[in-house]
């Protein structure tokens, strides 16, 4: 029979119908977020961040000063990769300035001359900066910080807290895990969390083409509306929030390093108590975010 003939069989050409309106499966990708770097690696890096505290007081009723911290930063380097944990992450890494900027207090300047040499390592836990092999004054190491983010061996990676072992496809969300979320915020932020109040999820938002390499959008979110921070004796937190935002764009091919990451936290606190035998209030406002691309 000839293929024109088959196509004129009714039967056939019904099947054929059928087949052609139903809908092909959703693609489905492995999730893994945590990628792994090697010593030696060479990459390019534009990141921008901001950060923000705000309070405000009153003392026996009266208002007292406000004090407000905002530093913004622009950071474009060449970065070579010195050290990796166990499990694959950067730990301490050289960037070499290309072009930088601070803005503090609304007052813009240069945050490091070009060929200015930073080195990051976070291996001890909490990030410590060096400029041309001598440590980083505080002032500029809190600038550093908002534009370079190390990971902290010591804590959970991205897999373990938003991360699943399950393939996913475009749409797809899932929880985030609630649980290693809360013990990295108590442990890296000193906040008083309530577990049960945690809701988070991770969500595949896109793919996005990339000729042979392709890559996946992906976005989590968490919220925590019960947190409490330490203070001063005789002060307590009467309401406290927390929401963090996070988005990745990760090659389909997992062997492949993430091509940008960016991260925005809020933080909100009311305040009550007795500071030297005066009643006092505080609303305490932090913002916190980063964004950053690579080319490697």
């Amino acid at each position: 029979m000839s293929p024109t003939a088959i196509l004129r069989c009714p039967a056939l050409a019904l099947l054929l119908l059928a087949v052609a309106v139903v809908p092909a499966q959703a693609a489905d990708y492995e999730i893994k977020l945590a990628r792994t770097a090697k010593v030696g690696d060479h990459y390019a890096v534009v990141s921008k961040g901001a950060m923000e505290q705000h309070m405000t007081m009153t003392l026996a009723g009266a208002p007292q000063p406000a004090r407000d911290q905002v530093i913004a930063a622009e950071l474009s380097a060449q970065a070579e990769v010195l050290a990796i944990s166990a499990d694959g992450r950067e730990i301490t890494t050289a960037f070499t300035v290309t072009t930088s900027a601070v803005t503090r207090a609304g007052v813009p300047g240069e945050l490091l001359p070009k060929g200015t040499v930073i080195k990051a390592d976070s291996s001890a836990g909490k990030a410590v900066y060096s400029i041309n092999g001598a440590a980083a004054a505080p002032e500029l190491a809190q600038a550093l910080e908002v534009v370079i983010h190390m990971s902290n061996p010591k804590n959970r990676n991205d897999d373990q807290i938003f991360g699943s072992t399950t393939r996913r496809a475009v749409g797809d969300s899932w929880p985030v895990d609630g649980a290693a979320a809360v013990a990295d915020l108590v442990k890296e932020g000193k906040l008083q969390v309530d577990p049960a109040d945690f809701t988070g999820k991770t969500s595949v938002v896109e793919l996005v083409p990339g000729g042979s390499a392709p890559a996946l959008r992906i976005s989590a979110v968490m919220e925590l509306g019960k947190v409490a921070m330490p203070l001063p004796p005789g002060m307590s937190v009467t309401k406290g929030s927390f929401t963090g935002h996070f988005t990745g764009l990760f090659p389909v091919d997992v062997s492949k390093r993430s091509l940008s990451q960016s991260m925005s936290m809020d933080a909100n606190f009311d305040c009550a108590g007795d500071m030297q035998g005066k009643p006092m209030t505080m609303t305490i406002v932090i913002k916190q975010g980063i964004s950053a691309s690579f080319t490697y």
